[in-house]
């Protein structure tokens, strides 16, 4: 009798959980990581097991994704969305499609990113997953925040709201990155809207969320947007915390390096250069402009690429 290949052997999780969690903490090298992975890949195949063949390949779409490298990402994600398909797992076939719009919106191609969030959405009302629609939602509204797209974002982020509010109790795990993103999409729309002094509640609770909640990811948006804040306002609004920006950005950077999100520290850069600029330290914004340029071109983010040689350019 053939063994169930549509249920994740658990021994089998467990091995590459550890592997990536060594990886994550930085007890393994990036290449040392994708060896051991890459053994235990071809272990399921070798078992012809779907449902361990797509874990693995989730888990290395993360470690790719994480990494920067975006087009490893998103075919091990493509195989993985194949494979969950096959074995009737609605709920990963979103996640993967979830993960897929990030690495697409993360590469500058818009289009395809909004097309897959959406989709997303569509299906998990259908499939009654509220907690990752509302990611879809959240992730829809932050594309349409770097599109400079404000309405669109309100709407989008109105909607990821609204699911949370209603539904916090089926988040699970899931809710301290919905929390720390949503509430990073709202300080970026308050701020537009000059209104810094009420996203300075937001930005303080998604600290206090990431902190004793979250990881470095969640770590990362929280202290980029108390960042972003502090440059609006001028100065801290409680004496807790520095009146100068850099501190928290450089604590941003700090949180995503630690999970090698390289995609993410160039975007924290790249903030933290036009704040430099705006406060008239203009020779070092040019200078990590530069050092910003060459990152987004690395890992193929041409729309941030274009971004950094245009505020580059305004300072010469």
């Amino acid at each position: 009798m053939m063994s169930d290949d549509t249920a994740i052997t658990p021994d089998f999780r467990q091995q590459a959980n550890a592997i990536s969690h060594a990886w994550s903490q930085g007890e393994s090298s990036y290449k040392d990581t994708l060896e051991k992975l890459d053994v235990l890949l071809e272990e399921a195949r070798s078992r012809e097991h779907r449902a361990d063949q797509a874990f693995l390949q989730t888990t290395l779409g993360y470690v790719h994704g994480y990494r920067g490298n975006l087009p490893a990402s998103i075919q091990h994600y493509r195989q993985a969305r194949q494979l969950y398909e096959q074995i009737g797992d609605a709920a990963q076939v979103a996640i993967s499609e979830l993960n897929q719009a990030i690495n697409y919106q993360l590469k500058g191609d818009f289009a395809e990113a909004l097309r897959l969030f959406r989709a997303v959405q569509a299906q998990t009302i259908t499939e009654d997953m509220p907690n990752l629609r509302a990611m879809a939602a959240t992730n829809e509204g932050l594309l349409y925040i770097a599109q400079g797209r404000y309405p669109s974002a309100r709407r989008a982020l109105e909607k990821a709201q609204a699911l949370v509010d209603n539904h916090e109790s089926e988040f699970n795990n899931n809710w301290a990155t919905i929390y720390c993103e949503l509430y990073y999409g709202h300080v970026r729309l308050l701020i537009e809207d000059g209104k810094a002094e009420d996203a300075w509640s937001l930005a303080v609770r998604s600290r206090q969320i990431a902190q004793e909640h979250g990881g470095p990811l969640h770590l990362g948006y929280a202290e980029r947007s108390l960042a972003l804040v502090i440059d609006a306002l001028g100065k801290a609004l409680e004496p807790a915390y520095s009146d100068y920006p850099d501190q928290h950005f450089k604590a941003s950077i700090e949180a995503f390096r630690a999970i090698r999100a390289d995609a993410e520290v160039a975007r924290t850069t790249y903030m933290q250069a036009i704040s430099l600029g705006k406060r008239g330290q203009r020779a070092t914004a040019a200078r990590k402009l530069q050092q910003v340029l060459v990152m987004f071109t690395r890992l193929g983010m041409v729309d941030d690429a274009a971004r950094a040689a245009q505020a580059q350019l305004s300072l010469l």
